[in-house]
């Protein structure tokens, strides 16, 4: 095997169902749980997972460092112990609401997470994707399908490095 054959299309392992969005998210509003775009749309979200880059400058996006402080926000990242925790935290509370709604009649209802990869070096290239995949394995712990979520996977060029 050569160094070439461990290399994928980003459109190869983006998991079924989600949208890959091929713009850059300029500034979060967490106060409303929506992002902007470099071309100013906006879209909205029930949590949000970011992957900052190589060097956290929380502060070169607007609204991230609120997002992220902010506890009941629903913007996380797993960048930092701290963020980790918090995550970890969301995660529950979104499987908790996920099954809550499945069992009193809303179990129709897709709740709509956003997850972002920087398009430049990161820390661990893998870190923004494996916890797509972590969170994945436990809505199926718990009989949950990932039809239950519209994922949405964005670059994000603004975060910067």
């Amino acid at each position: 095997m050569q160094i070439k054959d461990s290399f994928k299309a980003m459109k190869d392992v983006i998991p079924f169902g989600t949208k890959w969005v091929k713009q850059s998210v300029i500034s979060i509003q967490p106060e409303i749980n929506q992002v902007t775009l470099d071309d100013g749309s906006t879209i909205p979200y029930d949590y949000l997972v970011v992957a900052g880059g190589i060097h956290e400058d929380w502060d070169a996006t607007p609204g991230l460092r609120e997002g992220l402080e902010k506890g009941d926000s629903g913007v996380v990242s797993n960048y930092d112990p701290e963020g980790a925790e918090k995550t970890w935290s969301t995660f529950q509370s979104l499987i908790r609401d996920i099954q809550t709604q499945c069992q009193t009649g809303y179990k129709d209802k897709v709740t709509k997470i956003l997850f972002t990869h920087p398009s430049t070096t990161v820390k661990c290239a893998g870190a923004s994707q494996k916890i797509l995949w972590m969170l994945e394995d436990n809505l199926r712990d718990v009989g949950l399908q990932t039809r239950k979520m519209s994922s949405h996977f964005y670059h994000t060029q603004r975060f910067h490095v």
